[in-house]
Parts: C-alpha cells; structure tokens; sequence
C-alpha cells in the first residue's frame, strides 16, 4: 500500500517526481513498490487537495465547494503531470514510469470530479431544451473553474441555457455571472457569454455594464462593449 516515506527511501531519480506529483512540499509521497495502489483513494486526495486549493474568497462550506476544489486539483494535476512528462518520458526507470501512470490516475481522478454532481446525465436535456434542472450549470458557470477541456463545457452550457425559460433568480445569477467574465479577462466562451447576455439582459443590468465602459483597464472596457453590442443587436 501508498502511504508516507522519508527522502532516503525513495531513490534519487525519483525523489523531484514525488515532489511535482504531490504538488506541496513533503506532505505526502508515494513509495513505488510492487504492490503500491495504481491511486490515493478518493479521501486521501480529496484531503490533499482540499489542503492545498486556491479558491479565491471561496470557503469549504459555501454551495458547491466540493467541485470546485476538485476542478483546481484537476488543473492542478494536469500542470503536474505534463511537468512529469516532459522530464522523464525519455527515460526507462521502472519507478519512473509508475510516477507518471500515477501522476495520471491523480489527474482523471479529479478531472471526473470536476463538475457538479448531475452535469452529465442532464446536459443533453439542457441542449435540447428540455431540461429542468437548470442548478449544475448555473453553479458550474459562477465558478468560472479553469481546467482541461472546460472552455468547451462552459460554452455548451451557454449555449443550452440560452434555449430555455428561466426563473427571474435563474437570470439574475447569469446576469452576475455575466458581469464577473467581463472583470476577468478574456477567453475562448466569451462569445457565447455575449449571445447568452442578450437573452437575460434587464435596463437596470445594462446600466452596470455601460459604467464599465469607462473603466481604466481597457480589457473591461471592451468586453463590456461587446457584450452591449451583441444586447442591442435587432
């Protein structure tokens, strides 16, 4: 079994492998016997990665903590993995192959636990507009999470959520939602964010979005811009 092992049980070949797979100084390591465990089970990551995330203003116990710490250990892993890859794919080490399958299982394993619970078995109703559950989407797109392949998932549900009726709370979180993509930056969705916008706008929403027409980030000023003109567009 995996558990904790000291500097000198590890051999110097592997020891940076460890480091980078972990992602934290020596918290925890992996010894590569032959019977290891191919993962950490689901309590040892999730208390790995939960120790470690970087969720903003986020606390464990707000809604939907739980995906959300786990789409960050999922970037997380991934930045790991290529790291990994990168360095010692070339080599032929037994011990450093296992690191890297490891190093994979970690990222898959937090990559599948990077959504919230219901996404998959609703989205093709949401697409379809059939849907009416609109909450995993609504919660995937507040919390705005950058990992693998997400880009592509927010704009599918942009695009589902722009087909269907929603509540006067449903709309008021997209609105929010909305405004936060214009602050951050730019990004390959914010196309569908602007078609999106032009189904949930309000004159009082439009308001907050031409003050930010004025701001001194030029950034903001023009994804502002543009998610006026896709609003006024006949």
């Amino acid at each position: 079994m995996y558990g904790k092992v000291s500097a000198k049980q590890g051999s110097p070949r592997t020891e940076p492998t460890l480091r980078l797979l972990c992602g934290i100084n020596n918290l925890i390591r992996y010894p590569f016997s032959s019977n290891s465990h191919p993962c950490p089970t689901h309590t040892d990551l999730k208390s790995l990665f939960a120790s470690t995330e970087n969720t903003g203003s986020r606390k464990r116990n707000e809604p939907h903590a739980d995906f959300v710490a786990w789409g960050n250990a999922a970037e997380r892993a991934r930045s790991e993995f290529e790291a990994l890859w990168r360095k010692y794919k070339p080599q032929s080490d037994e011990n450093i192959a296992r690191a890297l399958g490891v190093a994979r299982n970690v990222w898959h394993y937090a990559l599948d636990r990077a959504y919230p619970v219901g996404f998959w078995n609703g989205l093709g109703d949401l697409l379809a507009g059939k849907s009416e559950n609109f909450e995993p989407y609504i919660a995937f797109l507040e919390a705005d999470l950058y990992f693998f392949r997400s880009g592509y998932m927010k704009a599918e549900v942009l695009k589902g959520l722009k087909r269907t009726p929603l509540t006067e709370s449903q709309r008021s979180r997209l609105q929010a939602a909305v405004l936060a993509v214009i602050e951050k930056g730019f990004r390959r969705e914010f196309r569908d964010y602007c078609q999106l916008a032009r189904r949930i706008q309000t004159a009082k929403w439009l308001q907050e979005i031409e003050a930010r027409l004025s701001s001194k980030d030029t950034g903001i000023a023009l994804r502002a811009k543009w998610v006026l003109e896709a609003c006024r567009k006949p």
